[in-house]
């Protein structure tokens, strides 16, 4: 027999909704990151291509002002959805300090890594667009090849899809970078809201002697996979502790605060939430 849709109450709803426009507001200004990063990018590897590429220095592990920028973005958003999402549970809610240092240094280290990884994925499939442009016969001049990676790399949120990404199949040259500006953004911002109103929510669930959690499974949501978020519906812990998840394929068992808290594979795109509860669990 088919296992019955577990039914999402009218004020989940309303939070959802909530927390899917904040996610817009913050994928608008990720949007804008990336796409000046893209661009970036993309007159570097023209420069380079050309033999006026700046040799770049080896520094301290500081944030560079692009960093700082997305650091920004994240610090701004994350704090007001923290906030309010804290307030939920406990009027008069303020984050605690501890917590709003650790999230600065948790998006320190975030930012520093996404930047980087843009850049590596950007120049793998950079080299392998080169190895398949250059076995060309003619082979392009340079002012061709610029126009391609012009064409070919960092579609911009405004724009159509151009016909030039077409020209590269992925199996041929490699590219794995092609994806839209806005799709990036739009998967790290709901990532990083999600993540942000988990904090605040666990807190203020602790400012107002929250004894109790649920977890609430968005059971709709395709997007879970084999991660299996929909088993964990209505299961109920103590506020301190971890929920254990179903067992991925070929991954450990992961243990979770909540479901927008933990490894990026569980928490990347979850729509899940956790709630309080003035019942434990049922024997």
């Amino acid at each position: 027999m088919a296992k019955r849709k577990q039914r999402v109450s009218r004020r989940e709803r309303r939070l959802l909704g909530k927390e899917d426009a904040r996610t817009k507001a913050a994928a608008k200004d990720i949007e804008k990151w990336l796409a000046s990063y893209g661009d970036a990018l993309i007159r570097e590897a023209i420069s380079d291509l050309r033999g006026k590429g700046k040799r770049k220095s080896v520094t301290k592990a500081e944030l560079t002002d692009r960093q700082k920028k997305l650091l920004a973005i994240l610090r701004r958003h994350g704090f007001r959805q923290m906030q309010e999402a804290g307030l939920e549970n406990s009027k008069g809610f303020r984050i605690p300090k501890r917590t709003a240092e650790a999230y600065i240094r948790e998006k320190e280290i975030l930012v520093q890594r996404l930047d980087k990884k843009i850049e590596r994925e950007f120049k793998r499939a950079l080299a392998g667009a080169m190895s398949r442009w250059m076995g060309e016969k003619p082979t392009p001049s340079m002012g061709e090849i610029g126009r391609r990676i012009r064409t070919n790399f960092f579609i911009k949120p405004e724009g159509e899809r151009d016909e030039g990404l077409e020209a590269i199949p992925e199996e041929d040259g490699g590219i794995g970078l092609v994806r839209t500006v806005h799709g990036r953004a739009e998967l790290i911002a709901r990532t990083e809201i999600g993540n942000a109103r988990a904090q605040g929510r666990i807190e203020g669930m602790k400012a107002a002697g929250v004894k109790w959690k649920k977890w609430v499974a968005v059971t709709g949501d395709k997007k879970s996979g084999d991660r299996k978020h929909w088993e964990m519906n209505g299961v109920v812990i103590p506020i301190d502790e971890k929920f254990e998840l179903p067992r991925i394929k070929g991954k450990k068992r992961d243990r979770m605060m909540s479901p927008k808290i933990g490894p990026i594979h569980q928490i990347a795109n979850c729509r899940c939430r956790v709630v309080a509860t003035r019942q434990g669990p049922k024997k």
